[in-house]
């Protein structure tokens, strides 16, 4: 059996594209601290599933925006980018996680984009003629406040910058973590034996473990319903499956429910990192994380 699409993953890596089409933006105000609102992303009749951020693009009208810490770049439909004042762009390809093949989208830069009274100024931007899901008009990357120091407090829907203290204070709770791409994967452990590395991608709205992996946790006899997921801004299959009933990352054992065996084997080659699987937002909406993207480091922080 089938189930319809009900799951949406909004992670987009970039490919081929040159780096003066899709370098980050610049931020010109720093030297203070951002205290933003964040709201659930609901798609009836599934439980939240994700944090939308409000945001301007060149001035425009508010945009819905999934906060996502799996994609690297902003993210915009069609038709929000039009309204945003955003035309043209170079073809270039996008490598969504769990997809089998690459889509294409155009790449183009922003004036600015601005959340509240942060403005980040010539932001490289993709506009997709794909839909990311109902009731979002694209994906605004975390790495877009990586210029600050971010806490993320997922229970409490907010999202808190402040500058960089001058030395990186050594404190507990740090995670182990590869910063590729802008991107974070954590070193995760499975079912108390196995590890493997994970994308964290607060713009999943399920977990996923590779094919590769669940192979080797000889899960085919657990694989549940086939689902049609949404990966980045194409179509992707998976499987629910129960083949991990533990997964922990530094001392947190997180519930990896509802759990898809997806494959991972293109991004990986992409990243040049074993990907054995993501950390979606159902794993992660009861944590609040300090997420320093100058020193490389996440951090679990009190809620």
């Amino acid at each position: 059996m089938r189930i319809p699409a009900l799951l949406a993953m909004a992670a987009c890596l970039s490919i081929g594209a040159r780096p003066e089409a899709l370098r980050a933006g610049t931020v010109t105000t720093t030297g203070k601290s951002y205290r933003i609102k964040l709201i659930s992303f609901v798609a009836p009749p599934q439980p939240p599933s994700g944090l939308l951020i409000r945001a301007r693009v060149n001035g425009g009208p508010l945009l819905r925006l999934l906060l996502d810490s799996g994609a690297q770049r902003v993210v915009l439909s069609r038709r929000a980018a039009a309204k945003s004042g955003c035309f043209g762009g170079a073809n270039y390809s996008l490598v969504s996680p769990g997809a089998s093949a690459v889509s294409v989208a155009k790449a183009l830069r922003a004036e600015t984009v601005e959340v509240d009274d942060f403005i980040a100024r010539d932001v490289g931007v993709l506009v997709t003629d794909n839909k990311v899901a109902d009731g979002v008009d694209g994906v605004l990357p975390l790495s877009l406040f990586g210029s600050l120091l971010i806490q993320l407090n997922m229970p409490a829907k907010s999202l808190d910058l402040d500058p960089y203290p001058e030395e990186a204070p050594h404190q507990t709770g740090e995670l182990v973590a590869i910063r590729n791409n802008d991107l974070f994967f954590v070193k995760c452990q499975l079912n108390g034996a196995r590890e493997g590395y994970f994308l964290l991608d607060t713009g999943a709205s399920y977990n996923a473990i590779s094919h590769k992996l669940a192979r080797k946790l000889n899960s085919s006899d657990l694989l549940g319903s086939d689902v049609s997921l949404q990966g980045g801004t194409v179509p992707v299959d998976g499987h629910l499956t129960s083949a991990v009933t533990r997964l922990r990352i530094g001392s947190l054992e997180l519930v990896p429910d509802p759990l898809v065996d997806v494959d991972l084997s293109l991004a990986s080659r992409y990243h040049q990192l074993e990907i054995s699987g993501l950390i979606g937002y159902p794993a992660l909406r009861g944590l609040a994380l300090v997420v320093d993207y100058r020193d490389g480091v996440i951090r679990i922080a009190s809620k």
